[in-house]
């Protein structure tokens, strides 16, 4: 039959589950300045919460709940012609002089996608945002939920780094804006978010004054290797190509890493690094840092020895775009 609405279409609702009995419960999520709450539709239409805290806890999130700020999607057309739908978060003050400081997100995956609500780094930007900066998450080219061809898009990641046209064009955005600081950018990301504060840092110099790579990408080629010995990654090339051909997958992902482009990266740097993280970032994250150093450029590394693939200090990140993206006029 014709689709029919079940749910109310206010904030973001998602993770459905239909029971044998005809009751369908879900998350509903970015309802203005309400919690996160999962809710029950009965076979009749009759919506209620599940309540699954106490009434002292849920009065207390909730207080937390209304101090936040709302988020806001803005859609970006970048110079290829893809539109990329950003999340962002702004201040509940009015803009400083010069404009706010704005730190940019980018997930991991890239097969994620950030939305309205609440991710991965949802609470880093409310805290960001309720210490004066524009916090922005933005769904590169390669995340989910935006169709095939985003999804699998011509030249991404370790294929030729397309996903800088993105950054390109959100740089543009913010300046438009008039509220923004353009010369107190920052960009921070995770795992394959790594890959995109790489070529923020090393592409956009001029665009971005401080990066945060949190056991992020740097070498593509070191990356495929390691993930072949650990897990056998069907994405390695095959080892009956020829040496010619293999040569040439290589070069083209060298080349679009990071690691290929240090010699405009000038911008201050923080890596995070997990000792039991296994899925190669460490070694060139490491060869990437000292590369930097000896060229001048201010690093600094975190290392968490019992960290896996998962380190983010979030008190520590905050404080390092406080020095640098603070002391930029």
């Amino acid at each position: 039959g014709a689709p029919k609405q079940l749910t109310s279409g206010n904030g973001v609702e998602l993770s459905p589950r239909l029971s044998a009995g005809g009751y369908l419960s879900y998350v509903s999520d970015n309802r203005d300045h309400d919690a996160p709450q999962v809710m029950i539709r009965s076979p009749k239409g009759d919506v209620r919460p599940l309540l699954s805290l106490n009434p002292q806890l849920a009065k207390r999130n909730q207080a937390m709940w209304q101090r936040f700020v709302p988020s806001q999607t803005i859609a970006v057309r970048t110079a290829d012609g893809l539109i990329g739908h950003h999340i962002v978060i702004e201040p509940a003050t009015p803009a400083p002089p010069g404009g706010y400081p704005v730190i940019v997100n980018a997930h991991g995956g890239p097969a994620s996608v950030v939305r309205p609500g609440g991710e991965y780094a949802f609470a880093f930007g409310q805290y960001a945002a309720s210490r004066g900066y524009l916090f922005v998450d933005i769904n590169y080219r390669g995340s989910a939920s935006f169709g095939l061809n985003y999804r699998l898009p011509d030249g991404q990641g370790a294929m030729g780094a397309s996903e800088v046209n993105d950054l390109i064009a959100l740089v543009r955005y913010l300046k438009s804006r008039g509220d923004v600081n353009p010369k107190r950018v920052g960009v921070m990301g995770g795992s394959y978010g790594g890959h995109i504060v790489g070529l923020a840092m090393s592409r956009l110099p001029d665009d971005f004054a401080a990066g945060v790579s949190l056991f992020g990408v740097a070498d593509w080629v070191v990356e495929r290797k390691k993930d072949q010995e650990e897990e056998g990654d069907s994405r390695d090339p095959m080892h009956y190509l020829r040496l010619s051909e293999r040569a040439r997958i290589e070069d083209l992902a060298f080349a679009s890493s990071p690691s290929a482009h240090i010699e405009r990266w000038r911008g201050p740097t923080l890596f995070t690094i997990g000792d039991l993280d296994k899925n190669g970032h460490v070694e060139s994250v490491t060869d990437l840092s000292y590369r930097l150093l000896e060229r001048g450029v201010p690093v600094e590394i975190y290392v968490d020895p019992a960290g896996g693939h998962n380190v983010f200090p979030q008190q520590r990140v905050f404080e390092f775009f406080e020095r640098y993206l603070n002391n930029v006029r």
